[in-house]
């Protein structure tokens, strides 16, 4: 997983509301893993006891350098995640530059619903990859960007 800057780090980590920026986290064993940041928070605060501030210290340092979080810390298994899979297609639009590729996928910052859940997830590693921030709409729950 590559190193963010700061600026975008804090950004998507500053979100608690209900449907949060997705993150991509590094596990362990080198998987990807979309979470929203607020489902992650909950999870940690839950589980682990870890208020706000620790945790955003803590999820912050793991994004900035780039390193794995441990799948015992978060439980991954339990936690409802998808792991980042290697989509042909996704790969293929990323060489053709950002705005192609957001443009192949959304329409007014709304992700198409016709492609699949493993490639929606593709592509969200992909955007956070770019710091493009993205969630599901409060309302319609579909996949949205700031872009």
């Amino acid at each position: 997983m590559a190193f963010q800057s700061d600026t975008f780090i804090e950004r998507v980590t500053i979100d608690f509301s209900l449907h949060s920026n997705y993150l991509i986290l590094c596990i362990d064993d080198k998987k990807e893993v979309p979470v929203d940041n607020d489902n992650l928070f909950v999870y940690m605060n839950r589980y682990k006891k870890i208020k706000k501030r620790r945790y955003t210290k803590k999820i912050r340092s793991i994004l900035k350098s780039g390193n794995c979080i441990n799948s015992k810390e978060i439980k991954y298994e339990t936690y409802e995640v998808y792991i980042v899979q290697e989509i042909e297609r996704v790969s293929y639009k990323k060489k053709l530059g950002k705005e192609e590729f957001i443009d192949y996928y959304f329409k007014d910052k709304v992700f198409k619903s016709v492609f699949s859940e493993e490639e929606k997830i593709a592509v969200i590693a992909q955007l956070f990859e770019w710091k493009v921030s993205s969630s599901n709409d409060d309302e319609t729950g579909l996949l949205m960007i700031d872009h």
